[in-house]
């Protein structure tokens, strides 16, 4: 490692920043989305470094971490390769705090840099697994390939950006078009297409992972086995529980048998929502 040397990546950097990160969003990111998709992906960012600003980082991490090792080579003391890996194990240990406590502080400088919706999306991201499908390897078996138009709109998205190349207006409404009403119009959002492709997935899964025959969809919800049976007050109770159940239409939209134990039915309803 050389010190000193940051103004050589430059280029690089006016690289990555002009020609890279505008084919990944489709268009030129304003300044703080840059900073923001620098960190790495479990803060929310997309792990895209900045090349001038971990020159020096990088050189005192890797100047700390083998001093030990540079010293012996200069003849100024006997190698042990124990103490070196001492010596390693502390000093990456100090650089994780300090790096953890930098980027405490560089997030709350993004956060006060950008609207209130992006700082409401940052918190979202730096949740647990939410940037799991930006990291999964492509897999056409695994359904975690993208073209290039889905990785370029998830990734827009993820950031609260308008999608490049939709529509100004609803077709089913004509409301002004967003992603937000996108997912929440019950006209135009294919809200029950959604519904039923999550109820059908999750119907596979259960297929796979237990018997076919202990699935079932559209199940009733706390049925009464025996519709005679009623006490004083006419109502239905239910002879093994001693339960008032009532018959009703409710239903939900899958059975899983001994989901949670033995000879339990575990009943699954599926909801269509916008988190943002």
């Amino acid at each position: 490692m050389v010190p000193n040397i940051g103004t050589l990546f430059n280029t690089l950097e006016v690289s990555i920043d002009e020609s890279f990160v505008q084919q990944l969003f489709g268009e030129e990111i304003p300044t703080q989305y840059r900073s923001w998709v620098s960190v790495a992906i479990k803060q929310g960012g997309t792990t895209i470094p900045k090349p001038v600003e971990m020159v020096d980082p990088n050189y005192l991490a890797s100047t700390c971490e083998c001093s030990h090792l540079l010293d012996s080579l200069k003849g100024k003391e006997k190698f042990d390769p124990v103490f070196h890996s001492e010596t390693l194990k502390e000093v990456m240990a100090e650089i994780r705090t300090k790096k953890a406590d930098n980027l405490e502080i560089f997030l709350e400088k993004i956060e006060s840099s950008i609207e209130k919706k992006g700082a409401r999306i940052l918190d979202y991201l730096k949740e647990k697994w939410t940037g799991t499908w930006f990291a999964a390897t492509p897999n056409n078996l695994c359904g975690t390939a993208l073209s290039a138009v889905e990785f370029r709109n998830k990734l827009r998205d993820r950031y609260g950006m308008k999608l490049l190349d939709s529509p100004s207006h609803c077709d089913g409404c004509n409301e002004q078009l967003s992603t937000t009403h996108a997912l929440s119009c019950k006209v135009g959002g294919l809200i029950h297409v959604r519904h039923d492709e999550s109820r059908v997935c999750l119907g596979c899964l259960a297929c796979a992972g237990f018997k076919p025959s202990n699935v079932r969809d559209e199940p009733q919800i706390n049925p009464c086995h025996d519709t005679r049976r009623k006490d004083e007050r006419g109502k239905l109770i239910e002879p093994n529980t001693g339960v008032e159940c009532e018959i009703n239409s409710d239903r939900g939209d899958l059975l899983v048998h001994g989901f949670w134990d033995r000879n339990t039915d575990c009943i699954i309803d599926v909801h269509i929502v916008d988190v943002n």
